[in-house]
């Protein structure tokens, strides 16, 4: 018995803008972080980009969840 959601135009349609979107959405998040003048340590460094990873997989996440079939 197949269970879950039905593949549609517009899930694939819109799991196309957000893998489309990620990058740009990523980079403008990332222009808010601007390192101090003395430097970053590799701790603030690690977590500015652990930050901005978790934005961009939860993009990639919804387009799978949109693109997915349960068959």
């Amino acid at each position: 018995m197949a269970t879950g959601l039905k593949r549609t135009w517009w899930g694939i349609t819109g799991a196309a803008l957000l893998i489309l979107a990620a990058p740009y959405v990523v980079r403008y998040f990332g222009r808010g972080i601007a390192p101090p003048a003395n430097g970053v340590s590799p701790e603030l460094w690690l977590s500015w980009q652990a930050a901005l990873a978790v934005t961009a997989m939860a993009f990639i996440l919804m387009a799978a969840a949109f693109r997915a079939r349960h068959d």
